[in-house]
């Protein structure tokens, strides 16, 4: 295992509250309606370092959080909410007693439709800092009533990945699907990285598909599958996956890439495309954080320079065509 996960993140992280707002009439008008804070004191805790929101159900990663008496084992936290998201309700605990310190549980997080996927990217299962990614869904158990069961490590299916591949770096629940990154994979180049594509026939981990979705023209270092996201236009699945170290602008300017699904429920065929900042330069980190709804593709680039040094940007592409084509729109 590398150094300790807080002394990794601790010069860049220490989130601390999640505030949940919300459309409050015609005029688009965004008003705060709770906030929700970690709840126990515990320096270096690392409460809201990720956070997914569906319906009335929100998860939060926690991966300092310390279980059983031991630190950095992580953990995630489930809240629900009241009709209009006025009150929230800490519901569940999401974690792995006994886990390993360390291994980033919590790092990244997802909720879809009573499941759950948590990235666990420095886990050594399959090798020292493979990564996991364990999945969870919420059931009706008798005599206890609704609780969440684990379903396994999407990492444990197939050909696991191996060592320092960091696969449960980013992840993404939609529509019985996963979408989990992977940045660190070597397949194309050294750290070139990958993502992977998981459907599930029947949810759990014992009757799903994979697939491997890399880029062709990919290079040493661009880190593809840092930051990932799943939608859907009509009937084509999109995964779009960021990858901030790449080249095409200059060092570390950054790219994105979108897989397009050809036969709907199927990836056995599809299509790629890759979007590139109209004026990105060196280090820009564009793909560090994207988010996909229908045909807009959201990218950040958190450090470039156009009102000051790292003052960041984020772009808008769009897509006539279904997932098949991207134009920047903003």
């Amino acid at each position: 295992m590398i150094s300790s996960y807080k002394s990794l993140r601790r010069t860049r992280l220490l989130l601390v509250a999640l505030f949940l707002t919300q459309v409050v009439s015609a005029s688009s008008t965004w008003q705060q309606k709770s906030k929700l804070i970690a709840p126990k004191h515990q320096s270096y805790y690392y409460f809201g370092r990720s956070v997914s929101i569906y319906g009335n159900d929100a998860i939060i990663g926690v991966p300092g959080d310390k279980v059983n008496g031991t630190i950095d084992i992580g953990s995630a936290y489930i809240y629900s909410s009241d009709v209009d998201g006025g009150v929230w309700t800490r519901t569940a605990k999401l974690t792995k007693p006994g886990w390993t310190p360390d291994a980033g549980f919590g790092q990244s997080v997802s909720l879809d439709n009573g499941k759950a996927l948590i990235g666990s990217f420095l886990c050594d299962d399959h090798g020292t800092n493979a990564g996991c990614a364990f999945i969870y869904k919420r059931e009706w158990i008798s005599n206890v009533g609704w609780t969440w069961s684990e379903k396994g490590d999407l990492g444990s299916r197939f050909s696991p990945p191996a060592a320092n591949d960091e696969f449960g770096t980013a992840v993404s629940l939609h529509d019985g699907y996963a979408l989990v990154g992977a940045p660190k994979d070597d397949q194309v180049a050294s750290d070139s990285g990958c993502a992977y594509v998981f459907q599930f026939f029947e949810f759990g981990v014992s009757n799903i598909s994979k697939t491997k979705l890399i880029a062709s023209d990919g290079t040493s270092g661009a880190l593809l599958g840092s930051a990932v996201s799943m939608h859907t236009i009509l009937h084509h699945k999109i995964a779009l996956v960021g990858a901030p170290s790449c080249d095409n602008n200059g060092i570390a300017s950054g790219c994105a890439y979108t897989f397009t699904a050809y036969t709907g429920d199927f990836w056995y065929h599809y299509n790629v495309s890759k979007l590139v900042a109209s004026d990105g330069g060196e280090f820009d980190g564009f793909g560090r954080a994207v988010s996909l709804y229908g045909s807009l593709a959201l990218i950040g680039a958190p450090y470039h320079n156009d009102k000051g040094d790292s003052s960041g940007a984020a772009y808008v592409f769009q897509s006539p065509d279904m997932g098949f084509g991207w134009t920047q729109a903003a």
